[in-house]
């Protein structure tokens, strides 16, 4: 099968901050109530240029962060030397996103410009009048494809593409999709690009009332939630012969497997460990596994028993005690960190764990081949 290189790699502006502290080894610390306050995604004039009038209209934040990130990876992987017009045809583009929910967005703008004063059961009963404020292009943002189509427009990449949504496994399994196809030679390259918002009022209330977010003034370990976005470009080993850009791993395996569980246990994650054996044989040196390891005590110990019996002798690294937890981002924010970890020597087999609640667990194993510490997207 064609090998598969990462060329490119990025996380949005306000991410980036937090993968800067790693290199300093300064810990991920929430704000004094425990929720760090969302940041509003900026579009830059020079990326507003690139976009269309109509098509600014249904930008959303997800989006936006998500071409932050995609613009840093792109230039990486192009640097000198763009992409011609013949490989954008093959070029296929993996997305996954949260749904955006806006309805009470909607519902204040409606009460501030035809009802100042209204109560709550009076506009319940005039919700109908709701649906003439809101602006047909609005739906669009809704739409599950809103990242796809904008990042599929921009670079002027062609070969298509689906957005995935599979919790905060969602990340590892665009690579699992992408390898599949560049494998198979049905694309020439791969832009993929997952998004995850910890800070949102569903997300942030619903590991709150688990017991799970970290607590730094009394003390309690946990997750530490933020809002993030990576973004890797992939490209064949006949693309790469083609551009003559400089590869930064090799991908080399990429396995899923679902799960209706809330938690992978040591049964799942040894069915993974068994599967790559049989595959890759990865025996000396050590490799290094990049844990899932959200913060959650029962997941991080199903990890730990399960590499204690497949992999003693690796070495263990937890990127988002610093980088923070993104959830559906984690997977690609983890490579972004170990592509940066200047701890982990080149040459060195990186395996990376991922896991959503009940949608199963997975791991890609993939060969560092070049250390991008000190490049100035990590602390945009």
């Amino acid at each position: 099968m064609p090998n598969v290189f990462i060329t490119g790699a990025g996380v949005d502006d306000t991410w980036g901050g937090a993968h800067a502290k790693l290199c300093s080894n300064a810990p991920a610390v929430p704000s004094a109530d425990g929720r760090r306050k969302p940041e509003k995604a900026k579009l830059s004039k020079a990326l507003a240029a690139r976009i269309a009038r109509e098509d600014r209209a249904i930008l959303t934040d997800i989006t936006i962060r998500s071409l932050m990130a995609a613009c840093k990876a792109m230039e990486m992987a192009e640097g000198d030397a763009p992409f011609s017009d013949e490989i954008r045809k093959f070029f296929t583009v993996f997305t996954n996103t949260e749904t955006v929910r806006d309805f009470h967005l909607i519902l204040d703008a409606f009460r501030k410009t035809r009802a100042p004063d209204i109560d709550a059961a009076t506009l319940f009963g005039r919700l109908g009048e709701v649906a003439e404020t809101t602006h047909p292009l609005r739906l669009f943002r809704k739409l599950p494809t809103n990242t796809l189509y904008h990042l599929s427009k921009i670079f002027g990449l062609t070969g298509g593409g689906y957005p995935l949504r599979r919790m905060s496994l969602g990340g590892l399994l665009l690579i699992e999709e992408a390898l599949f196809r560049l494998q198979s030679s049905d694309a020439s390259a791969a832009l993929l690009c997952a998004s995850g918002d910890m800070l949102s009022a569903e997300n942030y209330g619903a590991f709150r009332k688990m017991g799970l977010l970290a607590d730094a003034e009394q003390g309690k370990g946990g997750v530490y939630p933020v809002n993030g976005t990576a973004s890797l470009v992939l490209e064949t080993a006949e693309t790469l012969a083609t551009t003559g850009h400089a590869p930064i791993a090799e991908v080399n395996f990429a396995l899923t497997r679902f799960s209706t569980d809330m938690f992978t246990g040591v049964e799942d994650w040894s069915y993974l460990h068994q599967s790559l054996k049989e595959v890759s044989g990865v025996t000396a040196p050590p490799p290094i596994v990049v844990m899932y390891d959200n913060g959650a005590d029962q997941l991080r110990e199903a990890e730990l028993a399960a590499l204690a019996h497949a992999m003693p002798d690796a070495e263990t690294r937890s990127y988002k005690r610093w980088i923070g937890y993104s959830a559906g981002a984690s997977v690609l924010g983890d490579v972004v960190a170990a592509l940066h970890d200047s701890s982990i020597e080149t040459g060195r087999t990186v395996i990376f764990h991922g896991t959503g609640a009940g949608a199963g667990c997975g791991l890609v194993a993939m060969r560092k081949m070049n250390c991008l510490a000190g490049q100035k997207q990590v602390a945009a």
